[in-house]
């Protein structure tokens, strides 16, 4: 989308006109007896003027698709839902202008705020000026400015031009109308380009972009140019070749402003080359629009810094150069500067305006001079789907193109000026006579029009880019001026007619973000036109799974043009309600696995649509019954006890049936059970008379829940005595008392007297754990103590007659402290990596494992990157480096390091102690000279250590004589001398008396130092008298 000086100047003079009407209509209104009332329900405006104020709707910030108030001239408009925005170069919705402000404005400030409004905080560095038309609508008790179209700008006839004096590449900026050479004076002017189409990539505010896809930073014939991302004295940028502006002819200096690209069949790739952009050049003369912004974080936002930090963030630059590609051929490239557009309102009934005001023109770069064999350019209104934003190209007919001098005026302008000859004309001045579509008719007017090089371009075919992501042979921008209906003064003021503007009334067009929208809403005028209607596509969802009587969200939705209604059905179950999107679903109770059917039904103004899903109940999981105390009875006598049963279901699959059963003899008469509750019931019988001897019957008990599933059965002893047999209460025995170690088990020896049966029931003790609880006899386990414990132990016992409880204790012995393992002393050398394991063990049975080792170092921190890691059950690995010892020490550093153990007790052991001695790296000796006078028996040793340090010491070793004897120059041996001196880094050995040693090839002698260094055997290297 591109808008061209001409264009802005075309808009302001159709403004001009309107003013002129309106004066008119005054001046009449004024000598007229009477006031134009009642007002009609909808009246057109048309505003131009700074932005006061600009305001999203609060209860849709984070919707693209919000709109709000603007604002202007005193006038607050209402801007409505769905409303794209016109920019210099680009298309935005209300709510992006918010989101896309730059700091410290956006849609995150409170309130939200665009930075072009004079109340925003803090006030913008500069205005912005709006341009809205729209209708002042009167309507259900409201009387609103509605604004249908909407244009903001800087300010939109703001333009500078002159000769560029300088080019700063570092800040990829140029300077217009100042010294040439000088980068002090001109404006300075930068790209505002935030994907570097034409140069690099820098935006101080997207909104103002250029218009990556159809160029607006050109040559004034379209060819796109463009600013070195750096110096081209320095390097080349393959997307800005200076190979692309030839020398000027002489005596013509600097660049040409003429330019022929070369045939791109016969010289594919030669420069100039019409696949790659033109740069600008010192001495070029550029016009440029775009907004004025400071240095800084917050290049919009005032207040003024002063002219020298303030810039032209440029949205458009044309360059006066002429730029051509080789006739006929691609790529070639078109752009448009005049769009305007009737909408087919009438002034006066019969006044043709949408055809007679209608023109469109531009400029190209395809030109054949001759104008044999020229490519005409075609116009195409631009199509929108309102539902889903596709585009599609309607014919409006062809221009063609002026071939300049001396057959014409300006080569490569064209004009598209209705009244055109019909379809199918063969126009004699071809680039003077437009040719119409076969329709005869430009309406309806689209939001954007398309001019196309013939035989370039076309919507099908592959969509091949030129010159750094440009699809040449077509430019498309909006249309920037509507001729809508003017008022006949002294008549009642008439509406702007966008019912008849498809891309108001119905949507479709796409802002820039990628956000598709619909019908302004609210709609400005009073007659609001139906909405563009997809038919609904419903959406069940699923498939969604619930247990048995559970419930689940369902998540329906439909596609299509809302609002819908919804209508749920399901084969089985309820719906919380029915006629909700996402309603709730209860499952009934099942046994077995059920799949039920769901139906959703979507209803919209133009059509309706049904959707399934499938809900999958699981089975109900079968209830418990819990254990039951055996019972006893005397013969004849009744008897009852009490069931109960848990249900795991959620929701519980309550209320429970139940059934009893019975086996063994006598029979118990009159067996029963009777519910008491969802999940209790009361079991009665009476033991039959003349039992003589102890009989026991079982008595079995299930349980069914709602969904029907079966418990597992549960059986109990019924035990009938004798009539007369007397109960005799129990007497409990816990045993004891006991002792056991730390951690360890013992078993709990409980027993009762009185009559059977007898049940058994250990209580938890507070510390350790019993098992089985309902044994006499059970297994204790003690806690892991540090110190002894009394645990004291409970044991019931209880037959038909009664119960008893007695106690006992368990001493638990303390646990015993782990022990660690001695550990060998460590040597390692300065500055190497070191590691050593460490052991344990732990005495108690079984053993509190695993340890946890804790190793400390004295002097702290000598020792580096010392890391203990733990080895359970029983060990650990120390690992550290050592230090680097200073130049120069001979004496080792020994750090002492104190080992402990803990057990899970928790017990700490005693420590063990042992060392890590650091010994300094040992030298490197090595001998330079050996001599030996035979005459004096003198002998002189020359050598050097890696190290230079006055505490290294070195010493010549015992060796073997030319007698075969072995001398030790030790004087503490008895020897004349074996210790070097040492003198500006050499070491010396000179004594006098010191026997021969055996000659070469013999190596008798080694020099050893007290950083146990050694040189190595070695012979004499000179022998004299």
């Amino acid at each position: 989308m591109s808008i061209r000086t001409r264009s802005l100047i075309e808009a302001r003079s159709r403004m001009v006109r309107l003013a002129g009407l309106l004066l008119l209509s005054l001046l009449v209104m004024a000598n007229s007896a009477t006031a134009q009332l009642p007002i009609p329900a909808s009246t057109q405006f048309d505003i131009t003027g700074f932005i006061q104020e600009a305001t999203l709707d609060p209860t849709c910030t984070a919707d693209a698709h919000c709109g709000g108030t603007i604002k202007v001239n005193g006038h607050v408009v209402v801007v409505p839902r769905e409303t794209i925005v016109i920019l210099p170069a680009n298309a935005l919705t209300w709510q992006e202008i918010f989101v896309q402000a730059p700091a410290p404005y956006g849609v995150g400030t409170v309130p939200p705020s665009t930075g072009l409004a004079l109340a925003d905080l803090p006030a913008p560095l500069t205005t912005y000026e709006a341009q809205i038309i729209g209708n002042r609508v009167i309507s259900g008790g409201t009387d609103r400015y509605i604004a249908g179209l909407i244009y903001i700008s800087q300010h939109a006839l703001n333009s500078g031009n002159g000769f560029i004096n300088f080019i700063d590449y570092n800040l990829g900026e140029m300077r217009v109308g100042g010294t040439l050479g000088d980068n002090t004076t001109g404006t300075r002017v930068r790209i505002n380009d935030p994907v570097g189409r034409f140069g690099r990539v820098m935006s101080p505010d997207v909104r103002f972009t250029v218009d990556a896809d159809n160029p607006t930073i050109a040559s004034a014939t379209g060819f796109p140019m463009c600013l070195p991302r750096v110096n081209p004295a320095l390097a080349a940028d393959a997307l800005c070749l200076q190979s692309q502006r030839p020398a000027a002819v002489p005596p013509a200096v600097g660049f040409s402003t003429n330019i022929q690209m070369n045939d791109p069949v016969n010289l594919p790739g030669v420069p100039p080359d019409a696949t790659i952009q033109v740069p600008f050049e010192v001495g070029d003369w550029v016009t440029f629009a775009g907004t004025l912004v400071q240095d800084g974080l917050t290049p919009t936002a005032g207040p003024w810094p002063g002219i020298a930090n303030t810039y032209i963030s440029a949205h458009t630059i044309s360059n006066n150069i002429a730029v051509y590609t080789w006739p006929g051929t691609n790529p070639a490239y078109v752009a448009t500067e005049v769009t305007i557009i009737g909408t087919g309102g009438l002034t006066v009934v019969g006044a043709g305006e949408a055809v007679i005001r209608t023109r469109f023109e531009g400029m190209t770069t395809d030109v054949d001079p001759t104008g044999l064999n020229q490519r005409k350019i075609h116009l195409y209104g631009i199509d929108l789907n309102p539902l889903t934003g596709a585009t599609s190209d309607r014919d409006w007919g062809n221009i063609g193109v002026d071939p300049g001098p001396p057959n014409g005026a300006v080569k490569g302008r064209w004009r598209f000026r209705p009244p055109c000859l019909p379809f199918g004309s063969v126009p004699a001045k071809p680039d003077k006579d437009c040719v119409m579509n076969a329709a005869g008719s430009f309406l309806p007017p689209t939001r954007e029009v398309r001019a196309v090089i013939e035989g370039a371009w076309t919507p099908a075919g592959p969509q091949t880019t030129y010159a750094n992501g440009i699809i040449a042979g077509q430019y498309h921008a909006p249309i920037l001026e509507y001729i809508f209906p003017e008022n006949v003064p002294g008549a009642p003021i008439v509406e702007n007619n966008f019912n008849s503007i498809p891309f108001l009334a119905q949507g479709g067009y796409t802002s820039s973000a990628g956000t598709l929208v619909g019908q302004l809403n609210p709609w400005p005028s009073n007659i609001v036109p139906a909405p563009a209607c997809a038919p609904p596509v419903a959406n069940a969802g699923g498939p969604y799974v619930v247990s048995s009587g559970g419930t689940v969200g369902l998540s329906g939705s439909s596609g299509g043009t809302g609002p819908f209604t919804f209508f749920w059905t399901v084969a089985a179950g309820t719906l919380s309600d029915a006629t909700l999107a996402a309603p709730n679903y209860t499952a009934p109770q099942v046994a077995a696995q059920t799949v039920v059917n769901a139906s959703l039904t979507a209803t919209n103004s133009c059509g309706v649509s049904t959707a399934n899903a499938t809900v999958t109940v699981n089975p109900a999981l079968a209830p418990v019954v819990n254990p039951i105390a055996p019972q006893a009875v005397d013969s004849g006598s009744s008897g009852t006890f009490a069931v109960t049963a848990s249900d795991s279901n959620v929701p519980a699959s309550v209320p429970l049936t139940w059934s009893v059963t019975q086996t063994g003899t006598p029979t118990l008469l009159g067996l029963a059970i009777s519910p008491t509750g969802p999940g209790a019931a009361a079991v009665t019988y009476t033991a039959p008379s003349g039992v003589l001897t102890v009989s026991v019957v079982t008595v079995t008990v299930t349980a069914t829940n709602a969904a029907g599933v079966l418990s597992a059965p549960v059986s109990i002893d019924v035990t009938i005595n004798p009539a007369g047999v007397v109960c005799v209460a129990p007497v409990a025995n816990a045993g004891g008392p006991y002792s056991v170690n730390s951690g360890a088990s013992v078993t709990l020896a409980g027993s009762s007297t009185g009559t059977a049966p007898i049940t058994f029931s250990w209580a938890s003790p507070i510390a350790g754990t019993i098992a089985p609880l309902s044994s006499a006899s059970a297994t204790y386990t003690a806690p892991v103590v540090a110190a002894q414990t009394v645990v004291n132990v409970s044991l019931t016992a209880t037959n038909s007659c009664g119960s008893s409880t007695a106690g006992s204790t368990v001493i638990v012995n303390a646990a015993l402290a782990p022990t660690v393992n001695p550990v060998a002393p460590i040597s390692v050398f300065s500055g190497a990596a070191g590691n050593f394991t460490v052991s344990g063990a732990d005495p108690n049975i079984p053993a509190l494992t695993p340890l946890t080792f804790t190793v400390t170092q004295a002097p702290a921190g000598t020792l580096l990157n010392f890391t203990v890691t733990q080895n359970p059950p029983t060990g650990a690995t120390v690992s550290f480096t050592a230090p680097t010892l200073p130049i120069g020490q001979v004496v080792p550093t020994v750090v002492q390091l104190t080992i402990t153990d803990r057990n899970t007790a928790p017990l700490t052991s005693a420590s063990v102690t042992t060392s890590v001695t650091v010994n300094p790296l040992p030298d490197v000796i090595t001998v330079t000279a050996a001599e030996y006078r035979t005459g004096k028996q003198r002998l002189i040793l020359t050598a050097t250590s890696s190290v230079n340090s006055p505490n290294v010491v070195l010493k010549l070793q015992p060796y073997l004589t030319t007698t075969g004897t072995v001398y030790n120059p030790d004087p503490a041996a008895g020897g004349v001398g074996n210790v070097f001196t040492l003198a500006a880094g050499v070491y010396t050995l000179d004594v006098v008396g010191a026997p021969e040693p055996a000659v070469p090839p013999a190596r008798p002698m080694d020099v050893k130092s007290n950083l146990n260094g050694d040189s190595g055997a070695f012979g004499l290297t000179r022998i004299r008298q």
